[in-house]
């Protein structure tokens, strides 16, 4: 059935676009590589209403799209099943419209964040960029509700252009139109937007999202603490995030971390933005100056222009996407795992993550860190963590897990994560993203068991011709 399918596309789109492979190749996590039956890679909307009418004729067809296909750490390109159809969006690569006016961008899938932010570089607007690579796409990783430096990107989508298994597309959320209204992305009544972030119920084809203002000033604060004052130190930040000192995400990198991605510290480096108007953010470095003068937890306080690069390799990368500016992110990838974007997964250093949500407590990254002391005790596997500060109240706990693929240690990292995820869980801290063998951690982490019959029916509403994979967060 799918041969007939991929016939019938490759006739209607071109045979260049489609391929007869049955497996995704290598990925970065070595997760189990399932059994695909065969790939589409379109270069055009045209092209995915074509894909998506024809398999409505082929019974037991089920696509599985991707944006660039980068979600290291977490499954790359992998589907949790067997037996799908990827689609891979990345190229539809247009910028359809950069609003410089009311700064907005409407994108296709296969648009990157270094593409997007090359666009704005000599002009008064920015991304929220993230600390991945350049070349990852800009609107998929915002449907995974990736973190930027600035805030988590759900913060920056305002709408969306989603093709349903039944032919239409539609869009959601807040478009531009032929008259000028403000932006407001939930618009009036029942807002759609955010039931197509973590879901595969349609196609998305395009997105639109805000671009935000460059500041008159930009400083990068980088100050030290040991993890013996770890809690008083994670209590203190949150006060300062409380009290609106900092701009942006805060983030902590542990000794782990720093080494590998390729920092030169063992220890705990906090990387803070101020930035704002030029006399305020000078009244603020002023403060944090005498904060740390008076400290007895942190010490080795620096304070540099935002895109002033030295030899640490993740402050330069703080320091230039905090402006919008991509530059840094690739040299951090190289030196994270010695490679570029297109080897990623087939590179010899493995590469896991887990991504729980936090209270802002020292007492809540104590525990973190007990738990990680644990697994060591257990696997030899040693977790590192790098913890941002979505606001006063909320840590986004990055841990990384890097390992020698294709030996003993890979199984003992594999391990570790299975851990991570039972012991954080019985913490009560919960994943906000989920990897591709871990899908079944979507039914448990629900608030209310009730929830997965309503997304069901939404399913069945949404994706009434069951085209589409499941995928990791509808189990």
């Amino acid at each position: 059935m799918s041969q007939q399918y991929l016939e019938q596309v490759a006739k209607h789109i071109g045979s260049e676009k489609v391929g007869y492979t049955d497996t995704l190749g290598e990925n970065v996590s070595q997760f189990h590589q399932r059994k695909i039956s065969g790939s589409i890679n379109p270069t055009s909307v045209d092209d995915v209403e074509r894909l998506v009418a024809l398999a409505s004729h082929h019974k037991g067809i089920r696509l599985h799209p991707v944006s660039t296909g980068y979600n290291w750490g977490l499954g790359s390109k992998e589907d949790v099943n067997d037996g799908r159809v990827l689609v891979s969006m990345s190229g539809l690569k247009n910028i359809r419209q950069l609003n410089l006016s009311q700064g907005y961008a409407v994108i296709e899938p296969g648009v990157s964040q270094g593409e997007l932010a090359a666009k704005l570089k000599d002009e008064a607007w920015m991304i929220n960029l993230t600390a991945s690579s350049a070349h990852s796409s800009f609107l998929g990783n915002s449907l995974d509700r990736g973190v930027g430096l600035r805030h988590q990107r759900i913060k920056d989508l305002l709408g969306l252009e989603v093709l349903l298994s039944d032919g239409r597309k539609v869009k959601i959320g807040w478009w531009p139109g032929s008259q000028k209204s403000p932006i407001y992305s939930v618009g009036v009544g029942p807002s759609l937007l955010h039931l197509f972030t973590q879901s595969n119920f349609g196609i998305i084809t395009a997105g639109v999202f805000k671009l935000w203002p460059k500041r008159e000033a930009s400083k990068l604060v980088r100050i030290e603490f040991e993890q013996s004052c770890l809690e008083q130190a994670i209590d203190e930040l949150q006060y300062w995030c409380a009290q609106g000192l900092n701009s942006g995400v805060l983030k902590v990198y542990d000794d782990t971390a720093n080494e590998t991605y390729g920092g030169k510290d063992k220890t705990f480096t906090v990387h803070l933005c101020i930035d704002g108007m030029e006399r305020d953010v000078a009244n603020r470095c002023q403060l944090i100056e005498t904060l740390i003068e008076q400290s007895t937890t942190f010490s080795n306080c620096q304070i540099s222009n935002s895109g002033e690069y030295n030899q640490d390799t993740v402050a330069n990368l703080v320091s230039a996407a905090h402006c919008g500016d991509a530059s840094q992110n690739d040299v951090l990838l190289q030196a994270t795992l010695g490679t570029d974007h297109h080897h990623v997964d087939s590179s010899k250093s493995g590469w896991l993550f887990f991504l729980p949500l936090l209270p802002f407590s020292g007492e809540s990254i104590t525990k973190a860190y007990q738990i990680f002391e644990h697994i060591y005790q257990q696997t030899q596997i040693r977790c590192g963590a790098t913890i941002n500060a979505l606001d006063e109240s909320v840590i986004d706990l990055v841990v990384a897990i890097r390992f020698e693929k294709l030996s003993p240690e890979a199984e003992k990292a594999h391990q570790a994560l299975d851990m991570l995820y039972d012991m954080f869980f019985a913490a009560g801290f919960k994943p906000y993203r989920l990897d591709v063998n871990h899908n079944q951690w979507s039914q448990h982490l629900l608030s209310d068991p009730q929830v997965s019959d309503i997304i069901v029916s939404l399913k069945e509403v949404f994706d009434s011709n069951h085209l589409f994979s499941n995928d990791r967060y509808q189990g």
